[in-house]
């Protein structure tokens, strides 16, 4: 049998350090993508993070998270899929039909 372990599971808020030259424009940008990739699952989000932040091969995930290649790029490919939903949808309106 398998033994699962517990990913132990941390703030996003440090993926992205913000600098003195952080615009308020970039601070509302950053929360609303850091937003959407808490949406998706432990999963996908450890991929993304790991690739497109953080730089790590395929291969490197697919060791990290103790899984095949095709797995890894599935999560990937499902995971930016799943954000472009989010960060395109449009914006819910209040009862009243104002935003």
């Amino acid at each position: 049998m398998r033994t699962v372990y517990k990913r132990k599971t941390e703030s996003l808020d440090h993926i992205i350090p913000l600098t003195q030259n952080f615009s308020i424009e970039h601070a509302i940008d950053y929360k609303i993508i850091v937003e959407a990739i808490k949406r998706l699952s432990p999963a996908k989000q450890e991929a993304i993070i790991l690739f497109e932040i953080s730089g790590f091969s395929i291969q490197e995930i697919a060791d990290i998270q103790s899984t095949n290649i095709n797995t890894v790029k599935t999560r990937l490919a499902r995971g930016r899929e799943e954000l472009k939903e989010l960060l395109t949808a449009p914006k819910e309106k209040t009862s009243h039909g104002k935003f």
